[in-house]
């Protein structure tokens, strides 16, 4: 049995899209988790959609690197996909707003709960780390 290969003039920004739909949920989970009544549930979505946001993100690096690469050793892609091109603007932007969103939903929640308990400001840290990580994102977004 023979399968053929991709090569690296086949690598195209629409591979992203399996992966926008994990950086969507771990969005969505952060605004449902702030409304949450039940402090538990909350924080498991929480944790839930940081771990989306981790596999997702990092997927989208590996696929905008490999893009990226084929940017540089082959053509652009064709007029009619050209405009393509734009979906890698996508999940940058939309991993920023959720690694904010769920630094707000951390720091009013492990506040609230002494969710760790040997670090009182675990919610201050995870606050802080998604504004600097939403910055570099939106940093390499705009490249």
């Amino acid at each position: 049995m023979r399968t053929e290969g991709i090569t690296l003039d086949q690598v195209n920004p629409s591979w992203l899209f399996p992966v926008i739909a994990d950086i969507v949920a771990s969005t969505s989970g952060a605004i449902v988790a702030n409304v949450l009544p039940n402090d538990q549930h909350a924080i498991w979505t929480v944790i839930t959609s940081y771990i989306l946001w981790g596999t997702s993100v990092t997927m989208t690096i590996v696929i905008l690197a490999m893009y990226y690469n084929r940017l540089m050793i082959h053509d652009i892609l064709p007029g009619q996909v050209a405009v393509a091109s734009f979906i890698a603007i996508g999940p940058l932007g939309m991993g920023a707003a959720a690694i904010q969103l769920l630094g707000q939903v951390s720091l009013k929640l492990f506040a609230r709960n002494d969710f760790i308990p040997k670090a009182p400001i675990a919610g201050q840290f995870f606050y802080l780390t998604g504004i600097l990580t939403a910055l570099i994102l939106w940093g390499f977004a705009v490249v």
